[in-house]
């Protein structure tokens, strides 16, 4: 697929913003050819899900998912990961019984403390990790072209880019937070200080580079009706799903 990155500001331009019905649908196709192959192959469109920490890449998950999307939650596979056998004895090989808990099983706070203060540690825990990660989602990227069932995979991943799982997507979207905006989530919801999410970012790809990857770029500055609305709009966009992407979102099911 093209690595064109094509901005597409919903919310800047939510007065103007045309119908999704053919013209809009063709420019998706045009921006994203695999799209086309996807439709075609009544397969899944897979969408991978990149943005600055706390820029709301989970918030845009949970809201396709309500539009009908299959989210995949990599991170959770990620802790899932941590509790195969193997792992288990690639954690104790290297670095011992400090990041295991009075049950024996891994503590994933005091591993998030290392390896997210060392970017050698980083690289090691993702080598150990990434390989069952990959093949779950590859499983369930393949149940979900067979079932039919779902218009889009959503996958939901912290270092979609760094681990490669945009290779398995159709198209990328970044999700954009002002610096301010982030702070302010992430000291809310996990008692980040802007301090901390320098370093954790400083240990990622550099959010430029992520920016050039993505085929979309959704804004999240301006409150949560408006990222729904330009969420919705993105997903019959994409999707190619009948449906009136000025209309409402449609309730939690």
């Amino acid at each position: 697929m093209s690595r064109q990155a094509t901005p597409w500001h919903g919310e800047a331009r939510a007065g103007r913003a045309a119908s999704l019905v053919g013209e809009e649908r063709a420019r998706a196709a045009s921006v994203c050819p695999s799209l086309v192959r996807a439709r075609r192959s009544r397969r899944p469109v897979v969408v991978g899900l990149t943005g600055g920490v706390s820029s709301g890449k989970s918030t845009v998950a949970a809201i396709l998912g309500r539009l009908g999307a299959m989210v995949v939650d990599a991170d959770r596979l990620a802790h899932e990961a941590l509790d195969l056998p193997r792992v288990r004895r690639a954690l104790r090989e290297r670095w011992g019984e400090d990041v295991f808990d009075h049950s024996g099983s891994p503590d994933r706070r005091r591993i998030a403390r290392i390896v997210f203060r060392d970017l050698d540690a980083l690289a090691a825990l993702v080598s150990v990790v990434h390989p069952p990660v990959i093949r779950k989602i590859r499983s369930i990227l393949r149940e979900a072209a067979r079932e039919s069932r779902w218009p889009m995979v959503v996958i939901d991943a912290p270092l979609l880019v760094e681990s490669a799982l945009d290779r398995h997507c159709d198209a990328i979207v970044f999700v954009h937070a002002s610096q301010r905006r982030r702070a302010e989530r992430a000291r809310s919801a996990r008692g980040w200080s802007l301090a901390e999410i320098r370093r954790r970012e400083a240990l990622q790809r550099p959010l430029e580079e992520k920016r050039r990857k993505a085929h979309y770029i959704l804004d999240n500055n301006n409150g949560r009706i408006r990222l729904r609305a330009a969420v919705a709009r993105l997903f019959y966009q994409l999707t190619g799903a009948s449906g009136t992407p000025d209309g409402p979102i449609p309730s939690r099911r």
